[in-house]
């Protein structure tokens, strides 16, 4: 038995015992008043029915030594503790929540994420959303594609080489912070020496980032 069941069965019939009382001590401290019509109850009268009661609380105290207002926060505590006993989670912090952004919708341009790109060239840290990626692997083929007409022209594959070379570490740099996006390590991009490892890469580049900050830096979707 627990301690709150221990006092529960030790007060509750006390309680029981007063309500009663009381429905037998308040009607008779003034019938005549209230039989009689458009007799008031005086000040005088309500203290003589508090003073009743007060007598009848101090007969039901096991304790003579405590106070009547002790007394009365005892006879209560049973219920009180009844009612909490139907919450036993307390309710969550609204400052966390409120700390938990939702994932942005906003998404970068095709401009804004060239921009990105060229700004971040060799930035391995921080994330990079899908739009960001996606419009940089857009732009690295369709360079591809510009410098191999070109090449085809001149007759010497110089441009696309050397496009390739140029959009190297950009590309590597992005698909990391795509990675950290996630909130994967940047590792998992060894994954793509592997058939299977470029198709988990695709589904990864695919999934939409989590939302608010995490351990590789902030929602880029959010500043």
């Amino acid at each position: 038995m627990t301690l709150t069941q221990d006092f529960k069965t030790q007060y509750t019939p006390l309680r029981g015992r007063l309500r009663v009382i009381l429905d037998r001590v308040e009607p008779t401290a003034g019938p005549a008043m209230s039989a009689m019509p458009g007799k008031r109850r005086t000040t005088a009268d309500m203290r003589s029915d508090a003073m009743g009661q007060r007598r009848t609380l101090a007969l039901l105290n096991p304790l003579g030594s405590i106070p009547f207002a002790a007394w009365q926060l005892l006879t209560a505590l049973p219920g009180q503790l009844s009612q909490a006993r139907g919450c036993r989670y307390a309710a969550p912090s609204t400052k966390k929540i409120e700390d938990r952004k939702p994932r942005g919708t906003t998404t970068m341009n095709f401009g804004q994420a060239i921009s990105s790109g060229f700004n971040n060239y060799v930035n391995f840290s921080g994330r990079a959303c899908r739009s960001a990626f996606w419009y940089w692997a857009l732009f690295a083929v369709l360079v591809a594609i510009v410098t191999q007409i070109a090449d085809s022209i001149i007759g010497v594959p110089a441009t696309n080489i050397l496009a390739g070379l140029g959009l190297l570490l950009p590309g590597i740099a992005v698909s990391v912070r795509r990675l950290h996006d996630i909130d994967r390590t940047g590792w998992w991009l060894l994954l793509g020496f592997t058939i299977i490892g470029v198709i988990v890469l695709i589904y990864w580049d695919c999934v939409k980032g989590t939302g608010g900050p995490n351990r590789y830096g902030p929602d880029p979707l959010a500043l």
